[in-house]
């Protein structure tokens, strides 16, 4: 995430367009720098008040840090999902948001926590576990609070066991998620929400707050003997 700083310049529709026309190409950074070039030409050339766009500085700021054709602006981005709640999003659609990064190793991997009294170690195809921070549960951790403590909070919270008849509990789950969940209801994920993937055994979504813009990871997953779900 590149924040780009401007003096006395209102240029959040300008920062979009470059947004929208580099998130829908695949060009070579030479590529980048000339399409940039082109819609700051175009909104000089349409400036009247003398507050002309420094091509040097967004170069130098933005471009000369990407390494691909994508660039996010977030001093100005609108991270809000289409969901989000209305009118009440309109009220911070151009406030600098933090979304954060999220962790590189998510999604349904090989984890291994320590077992009961760490006399032995268990290997599982499950969800990410947590770092002990407050705003992260796991259904996967160490068998021992003491273990999973260390850190900061207890986060581990057990899987959930669906239906018997419920041949395929993930597709619940997204549609009860997709149909059912009003985004700014009792305040909670005013940015509304999407489905960023999803596979036969595994949902990953994000939920974004309505001010700040701060983004929650959200996964569902299916153990290998497709009678439980996990979740973090």
């Amino acid at each position: 995430i590149i924040p780009i700083q401007t003096e006395a310049l209102s240029l959040p529709s300008l920062f979009r367009q470059i947004e929208v026309k580099l998130s829908s190409s695949s060009s070579s950074p030479a590529a980048t720098r000339n399409n940039i070039n082109n819609i700051i030409d175009n909104h000089n050339s349409n400036t009247n008040n003398g507050n002309f766009l420094s091509r040097r500085k967004i170069l130098t700021e933005a471009v000369g840090c990407a390494t691909t054709s994508s660039i996010v602006l977030s001093s100005f981005k609108s991270n809000a999902f289409d969901n989000a709640a209305q009118p009440e999003y309109k009220l911070y659609v151009d406030k600098p948001k933090r979304p954060g990064t999220p962790p590189k190793d998510l999604g349904m991997r090989l984890r291994t926590t320590e077992g009961k009294e760490n006399l032995y170690s268990v290997t599982i195809n499950g969800v990410r576990s947590c770092d002990g921070n407050p705003n992260c549960f796991s259904t996967t951790g160490d068998y021992e609070l003491a273990d999973r403590t260390q850190r900061g909070t207890d986060f581990l919270i057990p899987t959930w066991k669906p239906p018997v008849s419920d041949k395929n509990p993930l597709s619940t789950i997204a549609t009860v998620v997709d149909t059912e969940y009003v985004p700014g209801g009792g305040g909670i994920d005013g940015g509304g929400f999407k489905l960023m993937k999803r596979t036969d055994n595994y949902l990953y979504y994000q939920f974004e707050s309505l001010k700040k813009g701060y983004i929650d990871d959200v996964e569902f997953g299916l153990n290998e003997k497709g009678n439980e779900i996990l979740v973090r």
